[in-house]
């Protein structure tokens, strides 16, 4: 054998070393597995088969990540569908949240300010009737005094007239 071709397959057995340190990364083989790997796939299809060797498996591993990559790309878009869809729906749930929490915010004030207003009335009825039965005592005891006037003390306002409000 001949110095060049020496030359020429240990460049050969280093792609092959490389490549089949990109095969497994690196990770779970260490070099002395590599170059046994090597020295193996030189003994077993020799120097004429091995550079071609080399490129179907060059060619085969690029391949490999090729298709690793298009499946990455293609589950990360996926994913991103997924959170996109899960946004959308998210914000159309926040949207319809508030908007009912402010209508039943407005329908909450109507109610008690309308209770309120009720109150008001009640208090005021009853504070009504309890001047008119102060005006009815003052009016009776004047009329007790004074012998003139015997009539019916009439109170301004008729009870049947007036609206009763309870709570």
């Amino acid at each position: 054998m001949k110095l060049h071709q020496c030359f020429i397959y240990s460049q050969y057995f280093v792609i092959l070393i490389t490549v089949a340190f990109f095969i497994f990364i690196g990770e779970s083989l260490g070099w002395q597995e590599i170059i046994l790997i090597g020295t193996l796939a030189l003994i077993f299809f020799g120097p004429k088969r091995l550079p071609e060797l080399a490129r179907k498996v060059g060619k085969t591993i690029a391949d490999l990540k090729r298709a690793g990559q298009e499946f990455r790309r293609a589950w990360e878009q996926e994913i991103e569908l997924e959170e996109r869809e899960r946004e959308f729906f998210k914000k159309a749930f926040d949207e319809n949240l508030i908007m009912a929490e402010e209508k039943y915010a407005v329908k909450l004030e109507d109610t008690i300010q309308s209770q309120e207003v009720d109150k008001k009335l009640v208090s005021r009825s009853v504070g009504d009737s309890n001047f008119i039965s102060d005006k009815a005592l003052d009016n009776s005891a004047q009329s007790s005094m004074s012998s003139e006037d015997n009539s019916e003390i009439k109170p301004d306002v008729q009870p049947e007239n007036r609206k009763q409000y309870w709570l």
